[in-house]
């Protein structure tokens, strides 16, 4: 966990030890493990490339990848330059879907979200673009994530 800001000592847990004010979590690596290999195993089955040449492509080459991590471009666009450079046949809609795929849930980290949920804070400092960011927005604030949590 990226940190915990010491809350009133006056305040503490069953534990005994005192409340955090503010509990603040990494995204990547921390809430969900980021799997980039689904992504491009996935669009080498579609397109017919090896690999290496779809990392190449989404990855190495950054130009693409970095305006649109910078908030430069939109998502749309940055789909647009996908779909030309890889020659990819799917909607925007399909392409949000599996760029979103490759966020898996942490369960021990959540579990650790969900006990100090309501006793503190709890904030989110990534670095993630916008299309990760309104997914795990969306994922988190939904009903669904807080049942059994």
């Amino acid at each position: 966990m990226a940190g915990l800001a010491a809350g009133s000592p006056s305040t503490s847990f069953s534990d005994g030890m005192p409340k955090p004010a503010l509990a603040i979590f990494d995204l990547g690596g921390v809430v969900v493990d980021v799997e980039s290999d689904r992504l491009m195993h996935h669009i080498g089955q579609i397109v017919g490339l090896p690999f290496d040449e779809v990392q190449e492509i989404l990855y190495t080459n950054q130009e693409l990848l970095k305006r649109f991590e910078l908030g430069k471009i939109t998502p749309e666009d940055y789909y647009r330059g996908i779909r030309e450079r890889l020659k990819l046949p799917w909607s925007y809609a399909q392409f949000v879907q599996f760029w979103n795929d490759i966020l898996v849930e942490k369960k021990d980290s959540t579990a650790v979200i969900a006990q100090l949920s309501g006793r503190c804070q709890l904030a989110v400092l990534s670095n993630t673009n916008t299309l990760h960011m309104a997914h795990m927005k969306a994922w988190m604030l939904s009903p669904a994530s807080s049942e059994g949590r």
